[in-house]
């Protein structure tokens, strides 16, 4: 499963996080059974973002989170990166 914008806006709604794109520091985007990184370009001021216990196995699709500092990704199926 992709992680789509829909999924995105729940999982911000869920955690009381701020609707707008741009203004969000952090992404809880856990334990959701995501396959792959994607819809995430809007989301420019992340710092931390939670990814851990999905189905990832590639680390792509991040260019747009230039001031990520944490990417947590424990308990995932990654083999492979790419920018």
């Amino acid at each position: 499963m992709k992680i789509t914008k829909e999924a995105v806006r729940l999982c911000i709604k869920r955690k009381e996080l701020i609707d707008n794109p741009e203004m969000n520091e952090r992404l809880y985007l856990h334990q959701k059974g995501f396959t792959e990184i994607n819809n995430l370009k809007k989301y420019t001021q992340v710092k931390a973002l939670f990814l851990e216990s999905n189905q990832l196995t590639k680390i792509s699709n991040l260019d747009a989170q230039r001031h990520l500092k944490e990417l947590h990704l424990q308990n995932n199926k990654i083999c492979e990166y790419s920018s």
